[in-house]
This record gives structure tokens, C-alpha cells and sequence, in this order.
């Protein structure tokens, strides 16, 4: 075994955060000594997910597995270690197996993946993804939602809903986004190249009124009724095509209002535009619209969240024509500093989080109060004022050691001792932050938990 003592501050764990679709297996880590046999490390995995999964610890050669060191079954929230024997071996692998119909997550580690923190640390990013501005016109809609030389954001979706829905529904979705969804791209951006070249205003006025027609509750394609069976279930886990298709529809509709002279588009055309951006998500007698599709969804299964993000945005969009940004104000989630440790993840990953990780949307109130976790001697209390924290600086190597908060009346307040140079900050425009997750139960801070 390895002799190091990584609980010296230089020393983290990277993620080591692990996926296993159903009914597939992965080795996430090996340990090849060479020409000379040696004695390997032991394995943890720690099974943060929601099913069982099996591990083997193998050994042999790089071409030949001869057999089990170890093995172990580690049921959701449990830790195990597989053990190496301490005898000499040329190369181990673990190999975990999901036997489940759903996905796995494990986190695993061994002393290879403690990365040395020379510089700074490596990043998970997470929460709000970019959006491009309305004011970068239709370029902008086709770099957001069709990236060059990269999947669609449509089918960025697909692999995460494979497990969840039946063959069937892959295909008929696959089809739309081979077909229809790859047929809007294509005409808008066409579209945009004409408008590039200053084509007559009435081909161009022509062109934009036929997408917008050919648009009209297309969204509806990502909602299954009654002749699929467990529908409602199935919505719920596709409702994310649904979501970024409304988002898409609005997104364009505003960008014909915004640059109406440019098209060409006469007051007649601007009316029934923004009548068909208004009744996508506020309804109409003959649709329901989305905001009201998604709060019925959110009413039935109150984890589905993720697309409430949405609703201010293309809310925004309409209701704030001559407004070139992007407003949210549904709580999202930033990069983390420091080290990812299994119980950061593992709070993460459940469908169903209390709060305040998850606040309610529907009965969250303001000056409610959480203990999480431990309370240390040291206790500093930050007054807010009724200010926002509009901004967040962390100074450390590897775990935290200062904090300096920025509120909206323009206060800077310290908390902790700079002790490294090498700091985060957490900002985002038009938002402040309203709560912060701190985990000390990474292996390299047994020795010293300190905030």
C-alpha cells in the first residue's frame, strides 16, 4: 500500500464520479506496474446512485485476466473497500457491473486518483448552461441550439433519458430529431444567411412568416396521450425536449419582432406573432401552453424542476421586447471549489432533495432556518441587512480557508484566513446568491476538518 499522507492539504481527490447505463458494466480504474509485479492499492466505490450494483476487483496481465482478487455487491449508499490482498500483481482493474433496469452512479477511488494540486484545482461545471442573447439575432438561436461540429442540445438529452423510456419512444423521438427538428435548422438558418445578404425585404418577410406558421405547436410533438401506456410517466421524462422546443419557438418569434424592419415584417405580421409567442406559453382556447403544462407536471411530481427554469426565461423573452439579455429567476446551481467529495455527490444525485438544497418553488420562505451536518466552536454570524449577496470570492488550496461576500448595499465582508493565493469567485448577472453547500468528508480532510 502506499505510504503518502494524503491528508496534507496539497494532496485532493478529483470527482471520480462514474454513470452505468442498464445492464452494462465499466472499469473505471486500473493499476498496471510494469515489467515488475508489485503490490496494487485497494479499491473504494462508493455507490451514490439509486440501485445495486456488483464489483470485481481482476487481475492478470494487460492482455489476460486470470482471475478475482476480490469482489463485492454495494447496495445504494454504501461504502466498500475490495481488497488487492497485498500480493504482487501486474496490472488490476475494478470492473462494476449495473444488472438494475436503471442508471447507476458510483464514486470510486484508490490512491492513483489523488491528484497533486499544483495549480488550480479541476472543475465540475454545472447549473445554467449559456444562452445566447437575443440581440446576436438568428446566428445566435442556431449557435445555442445547434452548435458547430457538436450534437444538438435535443440530442445532448437522449443519452440521459435512454434508460428511462421504452424502445418505441427512443425511436419516434429519434425520428422527429432526424426529421423535423433538423429541418428547422436547416431553414433558419438559411433564413439568417439571406437576411446576411440583404435579400429583398418581401422574400425574407415570406420565408420568416412560413417558419413561424410551420412552428405553431410543434412543441406538442413531445407529449404523449393515452394510446402510449404510462404516459404520464413518459412526459415527465422527455419533458426536457418539450422545454427547450418552447424555448426555441419563443426565442425565434422575438427575434422577428426585434429585427421586424430588417425582415420586413408589416404590424399585421408582428400582431400574429407575438399572438402565437403568448399563447405557446400563456395557452389559448385551443392549447393549454406550457406554462400551464409544466405546472400541472410539477403539481404530479414535484422533482421535475429542472424545466421550471425555463418559464421566466421565455416570460422575459415576451413580456420585455426591447430587453437583450436573458432573466432567471429560478434558483440554479454554480461550479463547486475545492474537492468534490462522495456526500456532496451523493445529496446530489436522489430525485427527491428537502430543503434548503432544493428550496421549495412553491412554499419556500424567507428567513427560514437549516442545520446540516456538524457546528464547530468557531461560530462567525454575517449580518445580511436586508442586502443581497450579489458575489462570493473563495480563497484555498484545495479546500476553503476565506470567504469575502459582496452584498448589494456595497459592503465586503471577510470571513477566515487567506492562506493561498489561488481563489473562485461566484457571480452571475441579474442573480444573488442565496445558499451554499459545504462538505469536509473528503478522505484528504479526515486529519483537519476546518472551514
Amino acid at each position: 500500500m502506499s505510504t503518502t499522507d494524503f491528508t496534507k492539504p496539497e494532496y485532493r481527490f478529483n470527482s471520480n464520479t462514474f454513470g452505468i447505463k442498464s445492464n452494462d458494466d465499466i472499469v473505471p480504474i486500473t493499476q498496471d506496474c510494469g515489467l515488475f509485479p508489485g503490490v496494487h492499492d485497494d479499491y473504494l466505490v462508493y455507490n451514490v446512485g439509486r440501485t445495486e450494483v456488483y464489483c470485481e476487483v481482476q487481475y492478470g496481465t494487460k492482455v489476460l485476466c486470470y482471475g478475482n482478487s476480490d469482489t463485492a455487491t454495494v447496495q445504494p449508499g454504501e461504502i466498500k473497500v475490495l481488497s488487492n490482498r497485498g500480493r504482487n500483481y501486474y496490472v488490476t482493474a475494478l470492473k462494476i457491473y449495473n444488472n438494475t433496469g436503471e442508471r447507476a452512479v458510483v464514486h470510486c477511488a484508490n490512491a492513483r486518483q489523488i491528484l497533486h494540486f499544483g495549480g488550480k484545482g479541476t472543475r465540475c461545471a454545472v447549473g445554467i448552461k449559456y444562452v445566447s442573447y437575443i440581440g446576436s439575432g438568428l446566428p445566435g438561436l442556431i449557435k445555442t441550439f445547434w452548435p458547430d461540429n457538436q450534437p444538438s442540445i435535443w440530442d445532448r438529452i437522449s443519452d440521459k433519458v435512454e434508460a428511462l423510456v421504452d424502445k418505441r419512444i427512443l425511436e419516434r423521438i429519434e425520428h422527429i430529431l432526424s426529421r423535423d427538428v433538423t429541418c428547422y435548422r436547416d431553414r433558419i438558418a438559411e433564413l439568417s444567411r439571406q437576411i446576411e445578404e440583404s435579400r429583398p425585404r418581401e422574400y425574407l418577410r415570406a420565408n420568416y412568416v412560413n417558419i413561424a406558421q410551420h412552428v405553431i405547436d410543434f412543441e406538442n410533438v413531445f407529449v404523449f396521450d393515452k394510446q402510449v401506456p404510462d404516459y404520464r410517466t413518459v412526459n415527465q421524462y422527455i419533458l426536457p425536449y418539450y422545454s427547450l422546443t418552447v424555448l426555441m419557438k419563443v426565442s425565434f418569434y422575438v427575434i422577428g419582432i426585434r429585427y421586424r424592419q430588417r425582415i420586413g415584417l408589416t404590424n399585421g405580421d408582428i400582431e400574429k406573432i407575438l399572438y402565437c409567442a403568448r399563447s405557446t406559453i400563456y395557452g389559448c382556447k385551443a392549447n393549454l401552453g406550457a406554462n400551464k403544462y409544466i405546472e400541472n407536471m410539477y403539481l404530479e411530481v414535484s422533482s421535475e424542476r429542472k424545466a421550471l427554469k425555463y418559464i421566466c426565461i421565455w416570460n422575459h423573452l415576451v413580456e420585455n421586447l426591447t430587453y437583450k439579455g436573458i432573466y432567471n429567476d429560478v434558483v440554479t446551481y454554480s461550479t463547486f471549489f475545492g474537492r468534490q467529495t462522495p456526500k456532496q455527490i451523493a445529496w446530489a444525485i436522489p430525485e427527491e432533495r428537502n430543503e434548503p438544497l432544493s428550496p421549495s418553488l412553491v412554499s419556500f420562505k424567507i428567513g427560514s432556518s437549516y442545520i446540516l451536518g456538524t457546528v464547530c466552536k468557531d461560530v462567525v454570524t454575517v449580518e445580511f441587512n436586508d442586502a443581497l449577496l450579489i458575489k462570493m470570492e473563495v480563497f484555498g488550496t484545495g479546500a476553503v480557508d476565506r470567504l469575502r461576500l459582496h452584498f448589494s448595499d456595497g459592503r465586503d465582508i471577510n470571513v477566515g484566513e487567506n492562506c493561498s493565493n489561488h481563489n473562485a469567485v461566484f457571480e452571475l448577472e441579474n442573480h444573488h446568491i442565496v445558499g451554499m453547500f459545504v462538505a469536509s468528508d473528503n478522505w484528504s480532510l479526515r486529519a483537519s476538518r476546518q472551514l
